[in-house]
């Protein structure tokens, strides 16, 4: 997914900002933000989800509205949203005829003429009922991407001259065999796009590369002894793609040179694996989750430019924040508000039930990407390639990269 925009705050002073729950769910979910302080996510119940929408007010968040549906709608999610709050991509799900199953549209939301959001459903690569999801666009909305799962393949989907939206399957590098492909994350200019595909090892990083109309793939390089890799997210400018990547001891978070393919591992605690999630504007930030190998809970973290990780409570301490009764999970957004100050937006879990609730930590001075911030207490940092779980929980991990969207 790209997020190109911080949310100001008048007065700039770093604040801690809890995202409100919205009706009837016990998981909600933030996971992209505009310049205007919007920010979308989905709300999960016992029996659906709801794409949601929360806006920014002078004190705060207000409850969630839900995204409208098309007709006969059961419900969706919300996964990105424009820098100018233009357009916003996900899912709607579709009861089919009969009741046999439920077709997972693939939708974008723009406003009408009097400023609401209205759905789109988007063309499919072939016949539904399949499950699709609009994982990201550039800032602009000519270019949205994600996975048709009419043939569970990668695709964009491009502005056409007429209106709308015309569907292309991003083709695979040569290594490709039978299995799924997923676009995760797109550049601004859209000229770039990351995501993964089925090799015969397994999941496999790629970024593609739009030449002359055409996406060209490029393989991203696993980190040695690995077997499978997942970019998870793209810069601004295209640049660099960020995720995780399987290694000889374990899944460890990387970055990749997406001219080159080139992979950098980062910093992760000891006894954790980690992926990265997002991207700051600058390209001096990296936001994600760090993994417990024994008892699999979440950590929210950041990682600077020289790769060294910082647990987001570590980060909230100093600039003299309290996150009350929630434990940060995830980091699923970093933006650039102004020079060094930056909002996080993210995703915790309440203390006292238990329920995932998204945050917002606004105008939090990290400086230049080789920050200030305080070595972590609590942890251990692993910085090379240390001994981590088993492969079974190597097997865990890899199934819960695969399914960020």
């Amino acid at each position: 997914m790209i997020f190109l925009a911080g949310l100001p705050v008048p007065g700039m002073a770093a604040s801690f900002q809890p995202l409100p729950a919205s009706d009837g769910a016990f998981y909600d979910y933030a996971l992209g933000a505009s310049a205007s302080g919007a920010v979308v996510g989905y709300g999960a119940g016992y029996e659906s989800t709801s794409p949601l929408l929360w806006t920014r007010g002078a004190t705060g968040y207000a409850p969630p509205s839900s995204l409208p549906l098309m007709a006969g709608g059961a419900g969706g999610a919300a996964t990105a949203i424009a820098p100018d709050a233009s357009w916003i991509s996900g899912y709607v799900s579709l009861p089919v005829a009969g009741g046999a199953a439920i077709n997972q549209a693939p939708v974008v939301w723009t406003r009408d003429g009097s400023g609401a959001y209205a759905p789109s459903a988007l063309p499919r690569l072939g016949p539904s009922p399949a499950e699709a999801v609009v994982a990201g666009g550039s800032a602009n909305g000519s270019r949205l991407a994600g996975n048709d799962g009419a043939t569970d393949t990668a695709v964009v989907w491009r502005t056409a001259p007429g209106g709308g939206y015309s569907a292309q399957t991003l083709a695979l590098p040569a290594s490709a065999v039978a299995g799924p492909s997923y676009a995760t994350a797109v550049s601004a200019g859209g000229a770039r796009i990351a995501g993964r595909y089925s090799a015969a090892s397994g999941a496999q990083a790629v970024a593609w590369t739009e030449t002359g109309g055409t996406y060209v793939p490029l393989v991203l390089q696993t980190l040695p002894g690995g077997a499978e890799s997942f970019a998870e997210a793209i810069s601004a400018d295209g640049t660099t793609a960020a995720g995780a990547s399987d290694s000889a001891t374990g899944l460890r978070p990387v970055k990749w040179n997406v001219a080159t393919g080139a992979v950098a591992a980062l910093q992760t605690f000891a006894g954790s694996s980690a992926t990265v999630l997002s991207l700051s504007e600058d390209n001096l930030w990296l936001g994600g989750r760090a993994t417990n190998d024994a008892s699999l809970a979440d950590t929210a973290v950041l990682w600077d430019s020289a790769g060294d990780i910082h647990s987001l409570v570590e980060v909230a301490s100093a600039a003299g924040l309290s996150l009350g009764n929630l434990t940060p999970a995830s980091v699923t957004g970093i933006h650039l508000a102004t020079t060094n100050l930056y909002t996080i937006l993210g995703i915790g879990v309440t203390a006292d039930t238990g329920d995932m609730r998204g945050f917002a930590l606004e105008n939090i001075a990290l400086g230049g990407g080789a920050s200030a911030i305080p070595e972590p207490a609590s942890f251990a940092k692993l910085a090379g390639a240390g001994a981590l779980a088993g492969a079974g929980l190597h097997r865990r991990r890899r199934e819960r990269a695969k399914n960020n969207l």
